[in-house]
Protein backbone atom coordinates (compact mmCIF):
# COMPACT_ATOMS: atom_id res chain seq x y z
CA UNK A 1 0.00 0.00 0.00
CA UNK A 2 1.60 3.27 -1.12
CA UNK A 3 0.49 6.03 1.24
CA UNK A 4 0.73 9.72 0.48
CA UNK A 5 3.35 11.70 2.37
CA UNK A 6 2.01 14.45 4.61
CA UNK A 7 4.18 17.26 5.96
CA UNK A 8 3.31 19.58 8.83
CA UNK A 9 5.75 22.49 9.21
CA UNK A 10 6.41 23.77 12.72
CA UNK A 11 5.26 27.39 12.77
CA UNK A 12 7.01 29.67 15.23
CA UNK A 13 4.78 31.30 17.80
CA UNK A 14 5.45 34.73 19.22
CA UNK A 15 6.76 33.40 22.55
CA UNK A 16 9.43 31.21 20.95
CA UNK A 17 10.48 33.99 18.56
CA UNK A 18 10.83 36.60 21.32
CA UNK A 19 12.66 34.27 23.71
CA UNK A 20 15.05 33.10 20.97
CA UNK A 21 15.84 36.69 19.91
CA UNK A 22 16.39 37.79 23.52
CA UNK A 23 18.67 34.84 24.28
CA UNK A 24 20.74 35.50 21.14
CA UNK A 25 21.08 39.21 22.04
CA UNK A 26 22.03 38.30 25.62
CA UNK A 27 24.64 35.74 24.49
CA UNK A 28 26.18 38.11 21.94
CA UNK A 29 26.30 40.88 24.54
CA UNK A 30 27.82 38.69 27.25
CA UNK A 31 30.32 37.18 24.80
CA UNK A 32 31.40 40.65 23.65
CA UNK A 33 31.68 41.87 27.25
CA UNK A 34 33.76 38.83 28.21
CA UNK A 35 36.08 39.17 25.21
CA UNK A 36 36.59 42.91 25.79
CA UNK A 37 37.41 42.41 29.46
CA UNK A 38 39.58 39.34 28.70
CA UNK A 39 39.43 38.02 32.25
CA UNK A 40 39.47 34.38 31.27
CA UNK A 41 40.24 31.81 33.88
CA UNK A 42 39.67 28.09 33.76
CA UNK A 43 36.31 28.30 35.57
CA UNK A 44 35.05 30.97 33.16
CA UNK A 45 36.14 28.95 30.16
CA UNK A 46 34.37 25.85 31.51
CA UNK A 47 31.16 27.79 32.20
CA UNK A 48 31.16 29.43 28.74
CA UNK A 49 31.89 26.07 27.12
CA UNK A 50 28.90 24.49 28.85
CA UNK A 51 26.64 27.41 27.90
CA UNK A 52 27.66 27.25 24.24
CA UNK A 53 27.32 23.46 24.11
CA UNK A 54 23.77 23.74 25.46
CA UNK A 55 22.94 26.49 22.97
CA UNK A 56 24.37 24.37 20.15
CA UNK A 57 22.38 21.33 21.33
CA UNK A 58 19.07 23.23 21.35
CA UNK A 59 19.77 24.83 17.96
CA UNK A 60 20.34 21.36 16.47
CA UNK A 61 17.13 20.07 18.11
CA UNK A 62 15.01 22.94 16.74
CA UNK A 63 11.99 21.28 15.11
CA UNK A 64 11.38 22.08 11.43
CA UNK A 65 8.62 19.73 10.28
CA UNK A 66 6.65 16.62 11.14
CA UNK A 67 6.51 14.17 8.24
CA UNK A 68 4.14 11.23 7.94
CA UNK A 69 5.35 8.79 5.34
CA UNK A 70 3.80 5.36 5.26
CA UNK A 71 5.02 3.29 8.18
CA UNK A 72 6.60 6.13 10.14
CA UNK A 73 6.36 9.62 11.58
CA UNK A 74 9.54 11.67 11.39
CA UNK A 75 10.20 14.79 13.44
CA UNK A 76 12.79 16.67 11.42
CA UNK A 77 15.08 19.04 13.27
CA UNK A 78 17.96 21.24 12.13
CA UNK A 79 20.60 18.65 13.00
CA UNK A 80 18.69 15.46 13.66
CA UNK A 81 15.68 13.33 12.76
CA UNK A 82 13.53 11.44 15.26
CA UNK A 83 11.71 8.54 13.65
CA UNK A 84 8.68 6.91 15.25
CA UNK A 85 7.50 3.70 13.62
CA UNK A 86 3.72 3.41 13.26
CA UNK A 87 3.87 -0.16 14.55
CA UNK A 88 5.37 1.13 17.82
CA UNK A 89 2.63 3.72 18.39
CA UNK A 90 0.04 2.82 21.01
CA UNK A 91 -2.00 6.02 20.83
CA UNK A 92 -2.13 9.53 19.41
CA UNK A 93 -4.35 12.10 21.11
CA UNK A 94 -4.67 15.85 21.47
CA UNK A 95 -3.42 17.53 24.65
CA UNK A 96 -5.00 20.70 26.06
CA UNK A 97 -2.59 23.62 26.30
CA UNK A 98 -3.51 24.11 29.98
CA UNK A 99 -1.97 20.74 30.84
CA UNK A 100 1.35 21.64 29.20
CA UNK A 101 1.49 25.08 30.79
CA UNK A 102 1.70 23.24 34.14
CA UNK A 103 4.49 20.90 32.94
CA UNK A 104 7.68 20.53 34.94
CA UNK A 105 10.85 20.89 32.89
CA UNK A 106 13.29 18.05 33.62
CA UNK A 107 15.80 19.13 30.97
CA UNK A 108 14.85 21.37 28.14
CA UNK A 109 14.35 24.73 26.56
CA UNK A 110 11.43 26.88 27.66
CA UNK A 111 11.28 28.84 24.42
CA UNK A 112 14.81 29.22 23.03
CA UNK A 113 14.63 27.61 19.56
CA UNK A 114 11.20 26.39 20.59
CA UNK A 115 10.06 24.26 23.48
CA UNK A 116 12.31 21.22 23.38
CA UNK A 117 13.33 18.57 25.87
CA UNK A 118 12.13 16.35 28.68
CA UNK A 119 9.08 17.59 30.56
CA UNK A 120 6.51 15.90 32.80
CA UNK A 121 2.95 16.35 33.98
CA UNK A 122 0.65 14.31 36.21
CA UNK A 123 -1.72 13.71 33.29
CA UNK A 124 0.84 12.56 30.69
CA UNK A 125 3.84 11.48 32.73
CA UNK A 126 7.35 12.07 31.35
CA UNK A 127 7.57 13.07 27.68
CA UNK A 128 9.87 14.67 25.12
CA UNK A 129 8.42 17.80 23.54
CA UNK A 130 9.06 19.34 20.13
CA UNK A 131 7.08 22.58 19.83
CA UNK A 132 7.47 26.07 18.45
CA UNK A 133 4.19 27.52 19.65
CA UNK A 134 2.01 26.97 22.69
CA UNK A 135 -1.08 25.44 21.08
CA UNK A 136 -2.34 22.52 18.99
CA UNK A 137 -0.52 19.81 20.96
CA UNK A 138 -0.60 16.12 20.14
CA UNK A 139 0.81 13.29 22.27
CA UNK A 140 2.30 10.32 20.44
CA UNK A 141 2.63 7.41 22.84
CA UNK A 142 4.87 4.45 21.95
CA UNK A 143 5.86 1.33 23.86
CA UNK A 144 8.91 3.08 25.32
CA UNK A 145 8.41 6.87 25.04
CA UNK A 146 5.92 9.67 24.85
CA UNK A 147 6.38 12.56 22.45
CA UNK A 148 4.41 15.80 22.47
CA UNK A 149 4.47 17.92 19.34
CA UNK A 150 2.58 21.00 18.30
CA UNK A 151 0.99 20.55 14.93
CA UNK A 152 -0.86 23.34 13.12
CA UNK A 153 -3.21 20.80 11.48
CA UNK A 154 -3.42 18.36 14.37
CA UNK A 155 -6.90 17.22 13.29
CA UNK A 156 -5.37 15.75 10.12
CA UNK A 157 -2.80 13.87 12.20
CA UNK A 158 -5.52 12.56 14.55
CA UNK A 159 -7.71 11.51 11.59
CA UNK A 160 -4.73 9.78 9.97
CA UNK A 161 -4.16 7.78 13.15
CA UNK A 162 -7.85 6.91 13.58
CA UNK A 163 -8.10 5.74 9.95
CA UNK A 164 -4.97 3.65 10.40
CA UNK A 165 -6.31 2.02 13.57
CA UNK A 166 -9.78 1.31 12.16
Amino acid sequence: MNEKETIFPFRWGENARIITILVVILLVGLSTFTLVNSNFNSVGIIIWSIVFLLVFYFVLKTPLRLRINGPQITIEQIGHKTTILMNDIIAIHSVPTEILKKADRDFGSGGFCGFIGWFSTLEIGRFYIYATELRNFVCIKTQSKKYVVNCSDFEILLNYWENRVN
